[in-house]
């Protein structure tokens, strides 16, 4: 779970997570080569009107060079309006996706660090390790749920706020583990782990255990 699975599945969202944002990210550009080459095309009518002008012919106007110049500048506007759209659309796109790809962290992080409490208490000699480990996935739970909440236009923050309200008691639970497991008291260990120490410390309602959809 630990070297396999969690971190295969970690680096697998993040490549998923990447190519859907960079294509995303790619639909939100404004084509400025497109609208730099329809602006050139028509200074270039603009130009020879006028050159046209001119020309001892009488004509003032081309009404060729006119009406093309009329339809670009309609087909501009056309395809500038449903662009703008698009970009809209694409950017507005982005922030459930973002906000996917937070919740898939928070939740791997969230069982990174719960495998951690578990193998502390089942294994002996690698204590500090471990919490040293669970240490570092709980502090990037706790940012990443604190800038997250700090946004306005997040999908499941009611679900995502229950989870952050939840770090401190586990947390506390935590640390009651630990201070168990140096005293020798595997039993009162185990309680608190399943959460039925009567002080009502329950490391067994992580974040990732008790509210799955957050």
């Amino acid at each position: 779970m630990q070297q396999t699975i969690l971190p295969d599945a970690q680096k697998l969202y993040e490549e998923i997570s990447g190519r859907l944002d960079a294509q995303t990210t790619a639909s939100t550009h404004i084509p400025a080569t497109v609208f730099l080459i329809v602006l050139v095309t028509l200074l270039c009518a603009v130009y020879s009107t006028r050159w046209w002008a001119r020309r001892p012919t009488g004509r003032r106007l081309n009404i060729g060079l006119v009406a093309g110049g009329l339809a670009v500048l309609i087909v501009m506007v056309w395809v500038g309006t449903a662009l703008a759209i698009c970009i809209a659309n694409s950017r507005s796109a982005k922030s459930p996706g973002d906000s996917l790809k937070t919740i898939t962290e928070l939740a791997i992080s969230a069982q990174q660090a719960r495998a951690d409490e578990t193998l502390l208490l089942l294994r002996r000699g690698d204590e500090d390790v471990r919490n040293e480990s669970y240490d570092a996935r709980f502090d990037v739970m706790h940012k990443a749920l604190t800038v997250y909440l700090a946004g306005s236009d997040v999908i499941a923050k009611s679900d995502l706020q229950k989870a952050y309200q939840l770090l401190s008691p586990w947390r506390q639970a935590h640390d009651q583990i630990i201070s168990y497991v140096a005293e020798g008291k595997p039993q009162a260990t185990t309680k608190v782990a399943l959460g039925t120490d009567k002080r009502g410390l329950r490391t067994g309602s992580s974040p990732a255990s008790r509210n799955p959809r957050a």
